[in-house]
């Protein structure tokens, strides 16, 4: 008998230091003028401010594209790697960082920038990412390891400026095991979230 209790508690003290507990909040806004707006092809750009190696930000980028792109089929789609391609072949790759570093600064899109875009990339819109607020922290003081990160989606209209839709996810993914956890698994968690709430655009 005492055999089979301690067996009980090697096992709930294992599932305990194994635990992990996941959440992921949403904020999301869409523009009432989206079902009325054209959008024939839409331009996906790489997510900002990554913490992840190549091949994950590939991942994250791949995921919501086709994502975005599943939702609505008849959106002519140019992927990040293509996006890339165009912005350094138009030689805009440096005035796009600029627009960016704007836009996230101030809130307003710069209008006239993103007509050059539409006239030279030929796209209705932009789909940018971003990830930040990242903070990990390991096991300590009885504290578990903890990593929380933020993960934004905006789609902008290159005509107008305005912001067709954009989507806001915090994750946070917290366990008993010593170490946070990886920030790639919890901004997947936060992309995942964000995924919900695609819109469907005009035809």
């Amino acid at each position: 008998m005492k055999t089979r209790l301690l067996f009980f508690v090697l096992i709930s003290g294992f599932l305990f230091v194994g635990c992990v507990a996941k959440r992921a909040t949403l904020k999301s806004f869409i523009d009432p003028s989206i079902q009325s707006t054209a959008v024939k092809t839409v331009a996906v750009f790489a997510m900002r401010n990554t913490a992840f190696s190549p091949g994950e930000t590939m991942e994250m980028d791949r995921t919501i594209t086709q994502a975005f792109f599943q939702k609505n089929s008849s959106v002519n789609a140019i992927g990040t790697s293509d996006a890339a391609t165009l912005l350094n072949k138009e030689n805009l790759a440096d005035e796009y960082a600029s627009f960016l570093t704007g836009f996230e600064t101030s809130g307003m899109a710069n209008t006239v920038f993103l007509n050059k875009l539409k006239a030279k990339l030929n796209v209705d819109a932009i789909l940018q990412g971003k990830l930040s607020e990242v903070m990990q922290q390991d096991k300590m003081r009885g504290l578990p390891a903890k990593t929380t990160v933020t993960v934004r989606y905006t789609l902008l209209s290159t005509s107008t400026g305005r912001i067709l839709w954009e989507s806001t996810s915090n994750a946070v993914i917290q366990t008993h095991k010593k170490f946070a956890p990886p920030v790639y698994e919890v901004a997947t968690l936060a992309q995942n979230k964000i995924i919900s709430s695609i819109p469907t655009l005009a035809k």
